[in-house]
């Protein structure tokens, strides 16, 4: 039963990549250009900069933080520039503040929960996507850690027997993947953000227009570079109340 479960849902999301896949043969030469020729995918200016070759490279792993900010924007950004994007195990990411910060969800591939099937659905995204987010730790934090167990987990890194198979097709693929929830053993990049404040309100009154976020970035073969950005925040608030939107933002 598992089997078939297993092989349904690779069959479901193989379907979902060729529909996106044909939606992108209608894009401008301009993005298949870069695609071909830069081993990136193109991220926010004001983190590009950070960067090895101005984004997230493909073919390995980057670490970044659990911050629902950074990685809308990211997501908005990727997903606007004509890069196909999977969202594995995060469910309480807001999509819809990727549309409403000119994303284009249409080219989002959603898994809400992969249990008991993580490293199969993965690897099967790998193969077909530009970028895959993985939550690692969410949604299919028990398929995950039946691999190597619950120690393995509370220490806040992915067990190395499960992520090895996961990088040995990262490796083969045109893929970047973006991990986010806990330690990745094999991330060769690492960006730690957090949202430092926020733009917009008063005492009482207003709502936020914009989200300040610090932290640093650096690699096996980069040094800590220092990072503080405003990312613009009024489109994705959408019709949320300022206080929630903090909240969920922080």
């Amino acid at each position: 039963m598992a089997q078939v479960e297993a092989t349904a849902t690779i069959a479901s999301l193989r379907q979902k990549m060729r529909q996106i896949e044909a939606k992108s043969a209608a894009v401008g030469e301009g993005a298949s250009q870069i695609k071909e020729s830069v081993r990136v995918a193109p991220v926010p200016q004001w983190l590009a900069g950070h960067l090895p070759g101005g984004g997230v490279a493909r073919g390995q792993a980057t670490q970044i933080s659990d911050c629902p900010a950074v990685l809308v924007d990211v997501l908005a950004h990727l997903t606007a520039r004509g890069m196909c994007v999977a969202v594995v195990d995060y469910p309480r990411l807001a999509i819809a503040a990727v549309a409403a910060a000119g994303g284009d969800v249409e080219r989002l591939v959603l898994v809400p929960d992969s249990t008991p099937h993580t490293a199969a659905v993965l690897g099967t995204l790998i193969e077909g996507m530009d970028v895959v987010l993985f939550a690692a730790g969410g949604q299919g934090a028990q398929s995950v850690q039946g691999v190597q167990g619950a120690r393995g987990m509370q220490r806040g890194a992915v067990p190395p027997t499960f992520a090895r198979p996961v990088e040995a097709r990262l490796r083969k693929s045109e893929c970047a993947l973006l991990v986010c929830g806990r330690a990745w053993p094999q991330a060769r990049m690492h960006v730690e953000l957090q949202v430092c404040g926020v733009l917009g309100l008063r005492r009482g009154s207003g709502r936020i227009r914009a989200v300040e976020v610090e932290g640093r970035v650096w690699g096996k073969a980069q040094p800590p570079s220092a990072v503080r950005a405003t990312i613009g925040a009024e489109e994705a608030m959408g019709a949320e109340s300022a206080a929630e939107v903090g909240e969920q933002w922080a």
